[in-house]
């Protein structure tokens, strides 16, 4: 059951305390560096309206990726379904999914700040609280063995982070969470697939019978590489006869006989903050026969 939503219009008391502005992908915004306790709203193109309630320290949603991932969890049917927002950090994907009706939404993330924001976000959404239970989890560290989630979870959503990161970055950020602001958790292992490989990798024991995931992957971190690591552990999927084999989308319901699919496939320019990266994508793209990332 899903509380009243809340009324920004008539809550005085919050309007007061809290600084909303509205998310416009045109616009100069650092999201990232905004006062922390400043209130983003998104509206999405079904007219849901969702508020995000952002720190420093956490990561807020600003990529057309994000957006669009939040349009497709919309469009999906969560009623009565158990979701799980996976590296979800301010827990975006998980409200979206509870203003469609998901009867439980799990959250799993990294960062501490943004493990306590998605439960105050939740509720700024006018969710019901008995309805969502978020961890602090290295992936599905936290979880792993919990018989109430494993082989119980409808779909499970991942936009991951972005950036290439060491092993020792990680250590750090575990150690001192309040020293690193929100760019520094959008890192996720050495060529930026950790966190999206161990969904594909093990994602599956936490799916109940036809359960399914939904998740980003850009050109960036290599297609072909994506492309056989679905093909191992989620059997036959579609391949473009091109030379990046995730160079198509078709809609799901026309998939046939496929396990899994590119449903959706956009054009982005790479975000100012992967500048220093470019050359190291390139390099690995060459070396590893990968196509060159769409820059």
């Amino acid at each position: 059951m899903k509380t009243p939503e809340l009324n920004l219009e008539t809550d005085k008391d919050f309007c007061t305390q809290k600084t909303i502005i509205t998310y416009d992908s045109d616009s100069n915004i650092d999201y990232q560096s905004l006062e922390a306790g400043t209130i983003v709203k998104y509206h999405l193109s079904n007219d849901l309206d969702i508020l995000l309630e952002s720190h420093p320290n956490a990561w807020t949603p600003s990529s057309l990726f994000s957006l669009t991932m939040c349009e497709l969890v919309a469009a999906d049917d969560c009623r009565g379904k158990v979701v799980m927002d996976f590296a979800g950090g301010l827990g975006m994907f998980g409200i979206v999914a509870g203003k469609g009706g998901a009867a439980q939404v799990i959250g799993t993330e990294l960062n501490p700040y943004a493990v306590t924001l998605q439960g105050s976000n939740w509720a700024l959404n006018g969710l019901n609280p008995k309805d969502f239970q978020s961890f602090e989890s290295n992936c599905f560290a936290a979880i792993q063995g919990n018989r109430e989630i494993e082989g119980k979870v409808d779909r499970i959503y991942l936009n991951p982070p972005a950036l290439p990161d060491t092993e020792e970055k990680l250590q750090a950020r575990l150690k001192f969470a309040d020293q690193f602001r929100g760019e520094e958790w959008n890192r996720n292992g050495d060529r930026g697939r950790l966190v999206m490989d161990t969904l594909i990798t093990q994602g599956s024991s936490y799916l109940a019978p036809g359960g399914e995931i939904l998740f980003i992957a850009t050109s960036k971190n290599g297609p072909r590489l994506t492309h056989r690591l679905m093909e191992k552990y989620w059997g036959k999927g579609i391949e473009s006869d091109s030379d990046n084999p995730l160079d198509y989308s078709i809609n799901w319901e026309e998939r046939g006989d496929a396990n899994w699919a590119v449903v959706h496939r956009i054009n982005v320019a790479l975000a100012n903050y992967h500048t220093e990266f470019v050359q190291s994508y390139q390099k690995l793209a060459d070396l590893e026969g990968e196509p060159s990332p769409f820059l």
